[in-house]
């Protein structure tokens, strides 16, 4: 298992090419491991529109730059999630359905 060596990292944003030099694979294998549940090439695009904003321009883009934004990155909705929050949905109209039996106006304003 190779590990990146943050102490030997030249690693930031180039504004002329609009791209983040010295990321290596062995330092974006690392980042995948590191952040399992973030989609790390869309944050990096997302660091590449800010660092051009305003606020943005007098960041350097470096690896304490990444490593922040990643730590702050909202998880990726994965495939399961999105099952498993569709099987609750079916839980919970099952249930209002139970609960409001014979009551349909109830249930249809409930189930909105």
């Amino acid at each position: 298992m190779v590990f990146f060596d943050m102490n030997k990292a030249t690693i930031f944003f180039n504004r002329t090419t609009q791209k983040f030099d010295g990321i290596t694979e062995d330092f974006n294998k690392q980042l995948l491991k590191t952040y399992p549940n973030v989609n790390v090439a869309a944050e990096l695009n997302k660091m590449i529109i800010w660092l051009n904003s305003s606020k943005g321009k007098q960041r350097k883009g470096n690896v304490n730059f990444i490593m922040n934004w990643l730590n702050s990155a909202t998880p990726a909705i994965k495939e399961q999630d999105t099952i498993q929050n569709d099987e609750m949905q079916d839980l919970y109209k099952d249930y209002l359905r139970e609960l409001w039996k014979g009551k349909e106006a109830l249930l249809q304003f409930n189930m909105k």
